[in-house]
This record gives C-alpha cells, structure tokens and sequence, in this order.
C-alpha cells in the first residue's frame, strides 16, 4: 500500500479587496484512498493586516494518506472568505 504525506502551511493571501479574511479548505479523494492521520478540513482564523492587502496566517497542515491504487486522485480545494 502507498502511502502520501502532505506536509506544509497555508500562508497568506494578497490582493482580495477586503483585507479581512479566512480560508476554508478542504481534500476530496477517491474510494482507493484512505486518511490515516490529519484533518480532512479546516479552518483559519481570520487576519487583517493595516500596512498591506495581505491576509497572513501560517496554518500547518499535516495529513497521511494511504492508497490502495492511483485511481482517484486526491486533491485540494481552498476558498477564501471575508468578514
């Protein structure tokens, strides 16, 4: 069985035209694949920056995914949200 780690961060966000936001994020997989250990969705909190159009959160992700097969990719949906 192969396994995927997804390790990293949701960082920021520029050039929205509200600066007061936060991002919803979730994975979306096929039936072969399998969540081992992590988070299938989140949230950040929200930020607001006064100097510049960036939005900064340093998020961590971290999610272990085991797959039976390649059929079925995974992949990453962000939206993001203002306040």
């Amino acid at each position: 069985m192969a396994e995927v780690h997804i390790i990293g961060e949701i960082s920021h966000a520029k050039d929205f035209p509200r600066p007061e936001l936060f991002c919803k994020w979730h994975l979306q997989f096929g039936n072969n694949w399998k969540l081992i250990s992590g988070k299938k969705e989140g949230q950040t909190q929200v930020s607001c920056s006064q100097f510049d159009n960036k939005s900064k959160w340093c998020f961590p992700i971290d999610i272990h995914l085991a797959t039976a097969g390649i059929q079925g990719k995974y992949s990453a949906c962000r939206k993001f949200w203002s306040v």
